[in-house]
């Protein structure tokens, strides 16, 4: 699963996602994503896939299996309002979507 895959289901269930530098990170970037309650973030996720994710059974059952292996060895830390978890091991890649259509305006 790609990168922008991943963090296009993760805003397709009302989340933020952003880059974030944890505890001994020493500065490098991995994906975060921001909630009010973590707990139920990747339950949220998986739903998701099985509700809206298109294609055959095989299909998204291989799409949740790669969700599980991605998001395995979360940290979180708490910001205040709310909580960011993160994956260190998930480098973060700078990517926009609304910006792939808009190339072109003469």
């Amino acid at each position: 699963m790609k990168f922008q895959e991943l963090c296009e289901l993760f805003e397709e269930c009302g989340y933020s996602v952003r880059s974030y530098s944890g505890r001994a990170m020493y500065n490098r970037q991995c994906l975060g994503v921001e909630s009010d309650n973590d707990n139920n973030m990747v339950i949220e996720l998986i739903q998701d896939i099985c509700d809206n994710g298109g294609g055959t059974d095989s299909d998204k059952l291989c799409k949740i299996q790669d969700v599980c292996e991605l998001l395995r060895n979360c940290r979180t830390d708490s910001m205040g309002r709310g909580m960011i978890t993160y994956w260190p091991e998930i480098e973060w890649e700078n990517f926009d979507s609304e910006d792939s259509d808009d190339d072109s305006e003469d």
